[in-house]
């Protein structure tokens, strides 16, 4: 990706944190600016106070007191109204920042996708999102409180003392340099713990998904052994993190408190000349509160929010990986009653030294069945890839309605092809929601796929509204396959692609999923298989053999 791409992507993520979110991010910062006047304001009122008893003035007395009952109540209203438009700003945020997220995976491109662990993706929409929200919005909106905390106690100060004001200006800026320098060090170890977290969430998936096979092999010793060093990894990194945040709240925790006994010394001082009353000096005390907070803490925000823009940078570039391939074909409905696909001289390999398939030819005519055969990495599943375009770089040419395959889009070619793999994935949800994916379909079109797929009896046994459970593990593998099979057929795809559908099935079983399959009436229907029994083949209208990434046909229909 280049850099111009690069900085759109990552603006277009950042831009998602703020649409539509205008009103409360304003809102927000206005009540943070009554907030934080509010709250410097509080050393007035005390230095009010404090001047009317020690001079005895009862007059200015109950002025000041209720000057402090009506600051009170105003200020009760201000907390409450920042804490409702600050916790919305963030809700908004992070459904449009999740949401842009989800909707780039949805829309990605498989191959690239699986290139990464799915706890990749799932830190990305947790743990990143998390400091997504308190160290990018969060921060922003601390620091805003720190820098008007300074400016409005530097502003009283030089109300009450300008030589004072100075004194701590001057003292302040020097104080802050010190922890800035360790600033970066933060930023590492966040960026850090975050990598760990997804890597954390990786091994923890594939643990909880192959915890059978873990049983099954006698491995909990070992898996247990790796886990616990994913565990210590993780939680060094959190301390690693922890201790540096810590250091800094400490160094800036130790400047601030010199500085702020130093105020107080030269308050004293004045007083006793004659040059400062006693509530003055207790206001510039308090003032110096909303000074020490942006000195201890500005720097460990700064540091927060270069870390989130980090993780968000990163976010940006790694959902631009996975997005649709570059290709620009035409996203066009293919609008034919026949959908014939030939193959004529294709040559494709992964990498430069070896084909998967070699000068390849085949036709496959709309309507008709056809069963590949061959044995493992000899090619099958790769000439099912092509079909849908997952990779353009071969030789020769695939059609689909005599359109070249390369020149289609991903979305043109989904239009019309389907694939079932031969581990179908169910949706833990229903057996209609797992039919529909959620699309709204006429009852007797519904009704018509689950006929047509043979999955009547088990929807008169258990119903539409069954849970399929995680992965359809409610399911027998052959109800999977029918299920899998209706889907296909409720969405009307006129080619139906089957990667090793019976693979995982009993004789019996699998002879009625491909008799089903071969029934299809008005659909083109290529089965990659490595069934080689007479009986299940002769259901074919056609076979072809490969082998090194060639194909031989045999007409049996």
């Amino acid at each position: 990706m280049n850099n111009k791409n690069k900085t759109s992507s990552i603006s277009k993520l950042k831009a998602s944190l703020f649409e539509g979110n205008q009103g409360n991010i304003v809102l927000t910062f206005i009540l943070l600016t009554l907030y934080s006047a509010a709250n410097v304001g509080i050393a007035y009122i005390m230095q009010l106070l404090l001047d009317a008893a020690s001079q005895g003035h009862w007059n200015d007395l109950f002025r000041a007191v209720a000057l402090s009952a009506t600051y009170l109540i105003v200020f009760f209203l201000v907390q409450l109204v920042l804490r409702w438009s600050r916790n919305r700003s963030f809700v908004v945020a992070m459904k449009n920042y999740k949401s842009y997220i989800l909707d780039k995976l949805i829309r990605s491109n498989v191959i690239k996708f699986n290139e990464k662990n799915s706890g990749t993706y799932i830190s990305l929409l947790t743990n990143d999102a998390d400091t997504i929200q308190n160290g990018f919005l969060g921060s922003m909106y601390n620091i805003y409180i720190y820098v008007l905390y300074f400016l409005f106690s530097v502003t009283l100060m030089f109300y009450y003392s300008w030589k004072m004001a100075i004194i701590v200006i001057v003292l302040s800026v020097v104080s802050i340099l010190a922890p800035v320098i360790f600033s970066n060090r933060l930023t590492q170890k966040e960026v850090r713990q975050s990598e760990q977290n997804k890597k954390f969430t990786s091994v923890l998936k594939d643990l909880l998904n192959g915890l059978y096979v873990i049983k099954a092999f006698h491995a909990e010793p070992e898996f247990s052994v790796r886990m616990h060093a994913e565990v210590n990894a993780l939680e060094d990194a959190r301390n690693q993190r922890r201790k540096t945040e810590e250091f800094l709240e400490i160094t800036s925790g130790s400047i601030s408190n010199i500085i702020q006994i130093g105020v107080f010394i030269l308050g004293a001082y004045w007083t006793i000349q004659g040059d400062m009353t006693v509530g003055v000096v207790i206001a510039f005390v308090q003032l110096m509160n909303y000074i020490v907070a942006p000195i201890q803490g500005l720097p460990v925000l700064l540091s927060r929010r270069k870390a989130a823009k980090a993780i968000l940078e990163s976010t940006a570039t790694l959902i631009d990986e996975v997005a649709l391939s570059p290709k620009h074909g035409e996203n066009l409905r293919i609008e034919q009653d026949q959908y014939d696909i030939r193959f004529k001289n294709v040559s494709f390999g992964y990498d430069e030294t070896t084909l998967a398939l070699s000068n390849l030819n085949a036709v496959f005519e709309h309507g008709k069945s056809y069963a590949i055969v061959g044995p493992t990495g000899s090619g099958k599943s790769t000439l099912l890839r092509l079909i849908l375009g997952e990779y353009d770089e071969y030789t020769g040419s695939i059609t689909i309605a005599n359109r070249e395959v390369r020149d289609l889009s991903i979305d043109a070619i989904a239009e019309i092809c389907s694939i079932n793999d031969q581990d179908v994935f169910l949706f833990d949800a229903s057996i209609q929601d797992n039919l529909t994916l959620y699309k709204k379909f006429p009852d007797d079109q519904l009704a018509l796929a689950v006929r047509n797929a043979g999955l009547s009896t088990v929807i008169a046994e258990k119903g539409l509204d069954y849970s399929c459970g995680e992965n359809g593990r409610n399911l027998s593998g052959g109800e999977k396959q029918r299920t899998a099979i209706a889907r296909a057929l409720l969405n009307d795809f006129p080619v139906l692609l089957f990667d090793e559908p019976t693979s995982a099935l009993d004789h019996e079983t699998s002879r009625e999923i491909i008799q089903l399959i071969t029934s299809l009436k008005g659909k083109t229907k290529i089965v990659v298989t490595h069934e080689a029994d007479d009986e299940i083949l002769s259901m074919f209208d056609y076979v072809y053999g490969i082998a090194n990434g060639q194909l031989e046909s045999d007409r049996t229909g």
